[in-house]
């Protein structure tokens, strides 16, 4: 296991790809977006890009013509926000907080939403 950045997720890291566990809810990846979709088993899991300076990347991806699917959302492992490639998956750029503190996984979680980094891709 790599980290434990907040309740009801962890990071495992295998060989350098790494495949996120967020519970239901926990964090930004699980609010409802803006145009009300909300999260649902088997059907939230995509690819997350990290980059350093999310107001910059945001701000680059619109000037280029990208439609975004939300706006920036504040989690407690970061800041986000989520566009649609042409195939319609859903891609979220994400720059993670800055934090030391590992914490432990609370009980009771049953459920996650899967996610995959991978580098040089």
């Amino acid at each position: 296991m790599t980290a434990h950045p907040a309740p009801g997720f962890a990071a495992l890291d295998r060989d350098g790809v790494q495949l996120f566990l967020n519970a239901p809810g926990a964090g930004g990846a699980g609010q409802t977006l803006a145009d009300g979709a909300k999260p649902e088993p088997g059907g939230w899991n995509r690819i997350q890009l990290a980059v350093d300076d999310l107001d910059e990347a945001m701000s680059e991806l619109k000037q280029a013509g990208v439609d975004l699917r939300s706006d920036i959302v504040e989690g407690k492992g970061g800041r986000q926000f989520l566009l649609q490639d042409p195939s319609g998956n859903l891609v979220e750029v994400f720059e993670p907080r800055q934090s030391d503190a590992v914490k432990p996984i609370p009980s009771g979680y049953h459920t996650v939403t899967p996610f995959f980094s991978v580098e040089n891709v």
